[in-house]
Parts: structure tokens; sequence; C-alpha cells
């Protein structure tokens, strides 16, 4: 049987794209490394209810572990700011669930699923990828889709991958710990999540989710450190380690005979890292140009291109916002964070801050940060903080 379309990994971009190529006549043919759908988990697994909506996805009531209607955001001298809405915005998800119902989707469409095979490179022919090797033999296909993740091996050795910057690693893990229900929480603070944030999500009982992402080493010993410094003690747990993604898309995601999805893509939000959501909506559009390509036996860079048109058009703003965001808080320092805190509250600003979160959006961020940088109260806070050079790098971005 002929392979339209070679998937190498498994996650939740890859599944979407399947499942959407697949069901339009594509023979769709995914190789995932591990034994098992949704395992190892390196996932925080809060996903929003308008993602979820956009995705035209619905949770169970088994996948969903809590429901999420606002956050606690922490400065480095443990100064707080409260972010709480009058509705759900987020569910706080089993992920090893959320993939599985994906993967069924994929496979009740026609897609053929391969797990515990591990893809060693991509067949590269005169600058033309032709599928994958596995084990020393060879598997053809007129269109590869690389959604392999954010270490994107297979595209390093290609050597089409051009400049991208390195992921911060992160790690998460369950443990038995009372929190406030509904609440999730934001900890910054260069002594545990240097380049990064901290973070605590409540599921079901006395449980939640901790994790941290770092840009430097050692990240077991800082997660320790978060977890003595926010619960007085440190509790057991199983850590989930892998890399999180804060840079935005690359450039190009369409070469000749290969498509890029998901984090592999680098379809990730900067600001917050998470992928699932804006690395569906890609990945969607990826299976109609996918569909397209091999009705026309044209999987050409030129082809294919309209991958990179289509999800720059509907997306690309977006991205840029998120990554502007990224920059500048790659540049602010823990005594920074602290005084933003300390003048929100001088500045009475929670009542601001409420209206932009209610009408402000998880994954579409580009209006809200609009929104605040057009407001003079917010405008002024912020001159004073982060002074003119920086403010004017953000509003760059107002008109865009």
């Amino acid at each position: 049987m002929r392979t339209d379309a070679l998937v190498v990994g498994a996650g939740p971009a890859s599944l979407i794209f399947s499942e959407k190529a697949a069901s339009q006549g594509l023979n769709v043919k995914i190789y995932e490394e591990h034994t098992k759908i949704g395992i190892p988990n390196h996932c925080t697994g809060l996903i929003s209810v308008e993602g979820f909506q956009r995705l035209n996805l619905t949770p169970t009531k088994e996948m969903i572990q809590h429901k999420i209607s606002g956050c606690y955001i922490h400065s480095p001298n443990r100064n707080r700011i409260e972010v709480r809405d009058k509705r759900v915005r987020a569910y706080a998800i089993n992920r090893i669930l959320f993939d599985q119902m994906l993967a069924n989707k994929a496979v009740n469409a026609g897609v053929q699923l391969i797990l515990g095979e591990h893809v060693d490179s991509l067949l590269l022919s005169k600058n033309c990828v032709k599928g994958v090797s596995i084990k020393e033999s060879n598997v053809f296909s007129p269109l590869t889709i690389d959604a392999e993740g954010p270490s994107r091996r297979l595209l390093q050795k290609t050597g089409l991958l051009s400049k991208w910057k390195k992921p911060l690693l992160g790690v998460n893990a369950e443990i038995s710990a009372e929190v406030e229900p509904e609440m999730a929480e934001v900890w910054f603070n260069s002594d545990f999540a240097p380049g990064f944030f901290a973070w605590v999500v409540p599921l079901e009982g006395s449980s939640c989710r901790v994790g941290l992402a770092s840009n430097s080493g050692a990240i077991l010993e800082k997660l320790n450190y978060f977890l003595k410094k926010r619960f007085n003690t440190l509790p057991e747990y199983k850590p989930n380690i892998g890399q999180v993604l804060v840079d935005g898309p690359l450039q190009k995601t369409s070469f000749n005979g290969l498509l890029l999805v998901g984090d592999a893509a680098g379809h990730v939000k900067p600001t917050t890292g998470g992928g699932v959501v804006m690395g569906g909506l890609c990945a969607s559009e990826a299976a109609k140009v996918a569909v397209k390509a091999i009705e026309e036996s044209n999987t050409s860079s030129e082809y294919l291109k309209s991958y990179d048109y289509s999800w720059k058009s509907l997306y690309q703003n977006e991205f840029r916002s998120m990554k502007m965001l990224r920059s500048i808080a790659d540049r602010v320092n823990d005594i920074q964070i602290d005084h933003t805190f300390t003048l929100f509250k001088e500045e009475r600003m929670d009542e601001k801050l409420l209206d932009l979160v209610s009408a402000g959006d998880m994954d579409m961020q580009h209006n809200v940060i609009r929104k605040a940088l057009t407001d003079s109260k917010v405008l002024i806070l912020l001159t004073r903080i982060l002074g003119r050079l920086m403010l004017d790098e953000m509003l760059q971005f107002v008109n865009v």
C-alpha cells in the first residue's frame, strides 16, 4: 500500500495533521519511537477553553483534572498579584488521555500508527526529503512530516535547519499538596527559574502539578529549591524532564518533500511555552496543503511554501507579539520585577488587569497586548519600570 504522507512523531500536532489529512483521502503513516501514546508526558497540561473550541475538540470528564478560572502571580520577593475571572478559562487535563483521544481519532480516520519505531534520519537526496531511515532500512514517501518535537534532531542532521535558539530545560511533576482550587500559580525568581518561571496547577483532591523551566542546568536542584520555598517541605515526586521552546516559529517550515509541524516548526507560544493549541491550528493548515500537494503530485518546496504563507497569515502577529514580550522578559531582572509588582499595587491596577484578562485570550494574545500598550495608565507604569528604550520596542507592535 502506498504512503502519501509519512509522519515522524505522535504528539498532538502530528495526530491532528494526520487525522485531517487521512479524513480527506490521504494514506498516512505515523512512526512513534515510544511504545505508548502520551508517555512520557512532558507537558503541564493546561489548555484554554477557547483552545479546545478552536481545535473542535471536547474534553471528556475523565480527561479534565481541574477547572482553572484564575492565577496568582508571585514576584521574586513573594509579592503577589491576583488575576481571577468569573468564568472557567482553562482545563488542567490528563495529557495521556488527551493524546490517546487524538490518536483514536486519527486511527479511526484510517491513519496507520506504528509504535516503538525510532526514526534514525530523514532521507535526503538532491536537497529533497524522500522518506525516513529506520533500523538501516528506508521507508519512502512523496511527503514527510517532521513532528519530532523541540530537539529537531533529524532536521539538524539534514543541514536544512537555519539559525535557531536552544530550548530551555523544563521539568514537571505531580505532588500531594494543598493549593487553592481553580487558581494556578506563576512564580518568577532567577534563583530557581532563570529565563522563565515556575508554576503550580491544582488537580483533583489534594494533588497538583508543579514545574519550572530554566536557561541553565541542574534542573532538579532548581525544582527542589522551588518546592521547599513554596511548600516548606520537599514532597516526593517523579520528574518528567523535557525541553521548552520560547523562540517562536522557524522562518521556514516547508522544504522539498518536507513539512514541519508542532514543536519542530516552533509553533509554540513564546510567553508560556505551550504548544498544543497553536501547534494544532498550524498543523490543520499543513494538512490542507498536504492534501492538495498529493492530489497535484507536487511536493516541491515551491508548492509546499503555501503552508508557510497560510500559518503566517493567520498567526504570525500572535507569534511576533508573544516573542516581543518574551524578549523583554528575558532582559528584566528580579529587582525590576519586584518594582513592577510594587508599582502595580501603589497605582491600584487590579481593576485594569482584570479588564485585560476578561477581554484577553490565553492563546491569541496579540489583541490584549495591543490593548494594554494603548492604555495611558499602563504606558506610564511601563515607562517607569522599563525605561523609554524598551517601551519603544514594545510599542512598535501596537499597529501591527
